[in-house]
């Protein structure tokens, strides 16, 4: 069983999920984009300072771009436990925000899928709903919405 800093003695989670690994797509693009620009430098550029930082900067800065997003991604998670549903929402290397809601504020929970993408890899976003416009929590880009949304609906015991 999974245990998280700031869990409740009596609460037992139910689902812990990252967002969908689809999110890593642009980071991993870029990276290729940064090893392509080093690699085709060495075409148009001939021997000179000029090559040697692409070539050294292209590698470099595609691994710290992959890091920070596998890190993002790694430290974003949706977690449904007995009393609560929560969303960390990694953001950057410095910045992580939580947003959680009491099982017994939700007053409605609904799913999301828009977009070629996200119905094919299966990915959405799940919006829990408190009647309150501004405890609302929209978790975005998880796989599988609508199992978490029938899981969190589970766990009302509705």
């Amino acid at each position: 069983m999974m245990a998280f800093n700031g869990q409740r003695p009596s609460e037992s989670v139910r689902l812990v999920s990252h967002q969908h690994p689809v999110v890593l797509l642009p980071a991993f693009l870029i990276a290729g984009l940064l090893l392509l620009i080093s690699v085709g430098s060495m075409a148009f550029f001939n021997r000179g300072i000029v090559l040697s930082v692409l070539i050294m900067a292209g590698p470099i800065l595609a691994i710290l771009k992959l890091t920070l997003s596998l890190y993002t991604w790694r430290n974003t998670l949706v977690v449904i436990t007995s009393e609560r549903v929560g969303f960390f929402h990694q953001k950057g290397l410095l910045k992580r925000e939580f947003y959680e809601c009491p099982l017994g504020a939700i007053m409605q929970v609904s799913h999301q899928v828009s977009g070629l993408s996200q119905t094919i890899f299966n990915f959405g976003t799940v919006t829990v709903n408190t009647g309150d416009a501004e405890s609302s929590i929209a978790i975005k880009d998880v796989p599988n919405p609508f199992d978490i949304q029938q899981e969190i609906q589970n766990a009302l015991g509705r």
